[in-house]
């Protein structure tokens, strides 16, 4: 499936209207690209996800751009 396809198979399905696309996960990551692995939804419009603070660790990047993805939608 392409994906605005994938997009509007998940909005008529889950009845949501907004759908954020994430990139890379974790280094070692064991669940094959799970995303309760970075984010967690705590609200019906509220996730925390997951950062690192040290820039010279092997995820600060990956969670970063993730972190700047969720940021960006919230504008």
């Amino acid at each position: 499936m392409r994906r605005d396809e994938i997009e509007d198979f998940l909005k008529e399905s889950l009845g949501v209207s907004h759908i954020i696309w994430l990139g890379e996960g974790i280094v070692g990551d064991d669940t094959d690209g799970h995303i309760d692995d970075i984010v967690r939804f705590v609200a019906p419009s509220t996730v925390a996800c997951v950062v690192e603070a040290d820039s010279k660790d092997e995820n600060y990047n990956f969670l970063q751009d993730n972190y700047e993805r969720l940021q960006k939608r919230d504008q």
